[in-house]
Order: C-alpha cells, then sequence, then structure tokens
C-alpha cells in the first residue's frame, strides 16, 4: 500500500510538471505573437545583437532588378527583360505607383552630390526625374566623358560643394570645398600617412624604372631573362593589386554639416556650412578584424552603419548619434555577396536571387 500511495503521487506530480511546462510555452507564444516585431537579442562585448527576420517587397515574374534607389520621395528600380529596359517609381509603402519603358538600355542607377538621380549607360547618363508621382527619363543627356566633376563631388551644403581627389596613388586623401557663387576652392581636410605614401611613391619610381620586363635584346632569352620578367611582373601586380588603391576616408552630409571619417587618425571630424572645425569624435569600428571598410547612412534617421563582412555574411552595427561608439550589430539574414546595400528609415534593402537555381532576383528589406 506504501508503494502504491508513493507511486501514484510521483505520477501526479509528474503530469503536473508536464501541464506546467505546456502552459508556460503556450503563453510565451501568446506573448511573442502579440507583438510581430520582437527581436532576439543577445549581448556580445557590449553590443546588442539583433536578428530581424527579412521580407520581400518586390519582385516581377519576368523582370531582373539591374538596380535600385530607395530615399526620401524617390523610390526607383531599374529592370531588365530580355534586352527592353523600365523604371519602376515605388510609394512609401512599396507599391507600384508608375512604370515606364526606356528607348536606353542603363546598367545602373547614379545619385550625384545634389541628390539628383541618373540612368547611366556606357557611354551618357540620362537624369531619373519624379512628380506628381510618375516618374520619366529626361531627354537630354550627359556624356561620361564629362564626368569629372560628377566623380569628384562628394557633398553639398548651403554655400559649397565638397570634392573629393586622391594622390599618391590613392594614398592620400583631400577634400577640398568650392563656393557655388564663384570657382574659389580651398582644402577642407586632407589625410595621409606621410611614411606609406613615401614608400609606395618609392616602389612606383623603382617599378616604373625597372620597367615590366628585361632589357630589349635581339636574339634567344636565356632562362634567367623569363625568371627576370617573371619577378618583375610578379612585383607590378603586389604593387597593383595591394599597394596601389584608394584609402577609405568617406565624407557624408547631414543638413549642412559635413562628417569626415578619418580611419587613419581613427576620429570622426565634424565641420560646419563654412568650413570651420566644430569637433572630432574618436571612433572605434574600422578596428573590428571583420570590419568591411564600409560606412553606409540612414538619410531617413540621419544614422551611421558600419558594416563588418565574414566571407558572404554581412553584419551592420549602428553608431551611437553622439558618441559614434558601435551601439546594436543586425546579421543581414541572405549570407550570399550582395551587390548593393542601401539603408533608409532604419531598414537595409538589397536585391538578390532567393535561391542559386533561381534566374531573376528579388527585393528584399531587413529592418536594422
Amino acid at each position: 500500500m506504501y508503494f502504491l500511495t508513493n507511486t501514484t503521487i510521483i505520477m501526479a506530480t509528474s503530469i503536473i510538471y508536464r501541464l506546467s511546462v505546456v502552459l508556460f510555452l503556450f503563453w510565451s507564444h501568446c506573448a511573442i505573437c502579440q507583438d510581430t516585431t520582437v527581436m532576439r537579442t543577445q549581448e556580445i562585448e557590449g553590443v546588442s545583437v539583433s536578428f530581424e527576420k527579412e521580407e520581400m517587397i518586390f519582385e516581377d515574374s519576368k523582370s531582373f532588378i539591374v538596380d535600385f534607389y530607395i530615399g526620401e520621395g524617390k523610390k526607383v528600380l531599374l529592370l531588365k527583360q530580355f534586352k527592353k529596359y523600365q523604371l519602376v517609381l515605388l510609394n512609401e509603402r512599396l507599391d507600384v505607383l508608375n512604370k515606364i519603358s526606356l528607348d536606353v538600355k542603363p546598367n545602373r542607377i547614379y545619385e550625384d552630390c545634389l541628390g539628383k538621380l541618373y540612368a547611366v549607360t556606357k557611354d551618357y547618363m540620362c537624369e531619373i526625374v519624379v512628380h506628381n508621382n510618375e516618374v520619366t527619363l529626361s531627354k537630354e543627356s550627359i556624356l561620361l566623358d564629362d564626368m569629372s566633376f560628377f566623380e569628384k563631388c562628394v557633398g553639398s551644403n548651403s554655400h559649397h560643394y565638397l570634392l573629393k581627389s586622391f594622390s599618391s596613388h590613392g594614398k592620400e586623401v583631400t577634400y577640398t570645398s568650392l563656393k557655388k557663387e564663384s570657382d574659389n576652392e580651398s582644402i577642407v581636410y586632407k589625410v595621409g600617412d606621410s611614411l606609406q605614401i613615401a614608400d609606395v611613391n618609392l616602389e612606383a619610381e623603382n617599378i616604373k624604372r625597372e620597367g615590366y620586363s628585361s632589357k630589349d635584346r635581339m636574339g634567344e632569352i636565356s632562362i634567367s631573362d623569363l625568371l627576370e620578367m617573371r619577378d618583375k611582373a610578379e612585383r607590378v601586380f603586389y604593387f597593383e593589386t595591394v599597394l596601389e588603391g584608394n584609402e577609405y576616408h568617406p565624407l557624408f552630409m547631414q543638413n549642412d554639416t559635413t562628417y569626415i571619417f578619418d580611419h587613419l587618425n581613427d576620429w570622426v571630424v565634424r565641420i560646419d556650412s563654412v568650413g570651420n572645425l566644430i569637433d572630432s569624435v574618436p571612433i572605434v569600428h574600422h578596428l573590428n578584424e571583420e570590419w568591411g571598410k564600409e560606412l553606409l547612412q540612414d538619410k531617413g534617421r540621419d544614422d551611421f552603419y558600419a558594416a563588418n563582412v565574414d566571407g558572404a555574411k554581412r553584419k551592420y552595427v549602428l553608431l551611437n548619434a553622439h558618441t559614434f561608439l558601435p551601439e546594436r550589430e543586425v546579421d543581414l539574414e541572405k549570407n550570399q555577396v550582395l551587390k548593393k546595400v542601401m539603408v533608409y528609415n532604419g531598414y537595409a534593402y538589397y536585391a538578390v536571387r532567393p535561391n542559386f537555381q533561381s534566374n531573376l532576383n528579388k527585393l528584399y528589406r531587413q529592418r536594422l
């Protein structure tokens, strides 16, 4: 009798425990369902890491998304169906407002330093005009050979154009301001490592002096000559692929304030509309081993994001608006190499094939 009583108690306790687990899971599930925007977060070295579900926002069963632009008042897609091209205008809810066929064959959408959009072909570009919920393509074109100003101009405020130039094989970056009402140009900011610049310039001079191959000669080429030619070719290849290249110190505009991220000296410099220094704030996002040398600006919220890349996996880190320290890191759900990512109003936008078997891509977004 004693044995039966204890067995009954054990069974009853087991049943009560199982019911409590089921009820706990049920109420937990209901709590999650009540908030569809809930995020799973964890803390890693003081940075909040969030996981948001991506959503597909545009697809066309017959067209490939060549390029896209998502910004304030302008949400435009460039589509290609066989050899025909279209421009598609979306509204704020990302519904299709307007669609036009093009007589030209653009390969990308380009935004200039004044915020104008262009459809760019291999020879010229035409302005994309958005007006009264309609998108049109200007008949006037600009030859790509005349794009030197567009390539240099990286921002503008109420008084100046901000121009960017490289020297010393890309190791020195210079920002200058050009007054809109005159041709007066002055240096705003310059950044470059003097030792690195000297080393690169010296190596370039040595390569130029020695030439790409061994000395000219008639007759047979010996094995030693071939080895010498190989060594010089490898030296040139290393210089062009490793040593030579533009350093990444980007400039952004927020209202009339200029932000220059000086990754060499570990600070962001803020400059007012007339060129006076406001302050300089220390930065650390570029010290991450996975940093992909990419910063994105969310013009809808005046936020900055640093991109960390691990193979095909991309993570975006929100920088604090005042301290510029990393605050929150979000993994993009798509583990594919992305040609382009834009950030607007707290969302990352990107076009990608849903799987490797698909011939067409779709436009996705994911909350950051």
